[in-house]
């Protein structure tokens, strides 16, 4: 739901339009409305009723295309499916029309074509979004995940497409150096070329950009995302950037997943992390939050170590260090997540001096890493 500032920016906004304005912008906040409660019937209806009233403007078919495309689902074989797509498609190109040069149809085209499997078609679109924005590393990473895709399906020669793919994923490096998702499958297709030494070195680098986000995550309050109160289109701006098409399977190896523990032992079992935490406040959260310690600096605290057995490479985890100085949460950054259960059990058995910031105890955030000792 837009938040209370946003609502009165937009309620100001329609004040300021004509009477019809007003009404379609009406039409736009009550869709939006009831798309983030997940109506998506009563969303397209209104969103319809936006066109109507303004027909000429892009907006309300950008709007009403989102709509459609919510109910689409990648893959799934039915006419009913079909002509959701096809009505989202329609709205979107019908937006392009209005504004040759809108970048939020251009990228939404792009993303929808890529999960149709019209990898040619999603290319030219996201090209044509590159020349508006050509600083923008995701895009690069967009295509990079087409020309991988399409070497992997054999669109286009295998090797071709892996070369394309890691000199697009290159180039999203270097306009965003923390791009961690870019680094992951350039250590994939490097893997699949035989490149084995340059692709652990683009896995540790990935890994290196999953623990300090993960760390940052945990030792402060994340920053509000999302438009700003003065943007009336916070749908459109979610989810023109939010939604960008993942490279295909298989993943790289070693698995770049992020995995959390929670409790006294782990699952074992390859997933995706997200750090929960109870509701609280900004500022009980700020307050909470653990302090980040160089993972040089933790470990000379280090009272007790375990090391579990059976063999295997290192996992690296960002951990969080209760306030008695034992291990209380963990989350897997690289390595086999199969001996994740086992690391934890020895993880839990770790000991540290408390660390102390004026005169209180507080939990810590650092990074990790278990050494298996060899099988007998």
């Amino acid at each position: 739901m837009p938040s209370i500032a946003l609502l009165f920016t937009m309620v100001a906004l329609m004040a300021q339009d004509s009477a019809k304005t007003a009404d379609w912008r009406g039409w736009i906040t009550a869709g939006v409305d009831a798309f983030q409660h997940a109506r998506y019937s009563e969303a397209i209806s209104a969103f319809q009723k936006a066109a109507d009233l303004n027909p000429a403007s892009p907006i309300p078919h950008l709007y009403l295309g989102v709509g459609w495309y919510q109910r689409y689902i990648p893959g799934a074989e039915s006419d009913a499916n079909a002509m959701d797509s096809q009505h989202a498609r329609e709205e979107f190109q019908r937006a392009l029309e209005l504004d040759p040069h809108n970048w939020n149809a251009l990228v939404l085209l792009g993303h929808l074509f890529f999960y149709e499997g019209k990898l040619d078609e999603s290319r030219d679109y996201y090209v044509k979004a590159q020349a508006l924005d050509p600083l923008n590393a995701d895009l690069w990473y967009a295509l990079g995940a087409i020309a991988c895709k399409r070497g992997f399906e054999g669109a286009v020669a295998r090797q071709t497409g892996f070369r394309e793919a890691i000199a697009d994923f290159e180039k999203a490096i270097a306009l965003d150096p923390q791009h961690g998702d870019a680094m992951s499958f350039t250590g994939l297709l490097l893997r699949q070329l035989g490149d084995d030494a340059a692709a652990d070195r683009w896995f540790e680098r990935a890994a290196d950009v999953r623990s300090e986000n993960t760390q940052a995550q945990i030792a402060r309050t994340a920053p509000a995302w999302g438009p700003s109160a003065t943007d009336p289109d916070p749908l459109l701006w979610q989810w023109a950037r939010a939604l960008w098409p993942p490279p295909p399977p298989p993943p790289p190896p070693p698995p770049p997943t992020d995995h959390v523990v929670e409790g006294e032992t782990a699952s074992g079992a390859a997933g995706s992390a997200v750090v929960s935490w109870e509701p609280r406040s900004a500022a009980e959260r700020e307050a909470l939050a653990p302090i980040r310690v160089a993972p040089a600096v933790q470990e000379q605290k280090l009272i007790t170590k375990v090391n579990p057995a059976g063999g295997g490479q290192p996992l690296r985890f960002v951990v969080v260090i209760g306030k008695d100085g034992r291990i209380v949460r963990e989350t897997l950054i690289s390595g086999n997540p199969r001996l994740a259960q086992s690391a934890v059990q020895a993880l839990r058995q770790w000991v540290y001096q408390p660390t102390v910031l004026n005169g209180t105890p507080v939990e810590v955030v650092t990074e990790v890493r278990v050494e298996f000792k060899p099988a007998r």
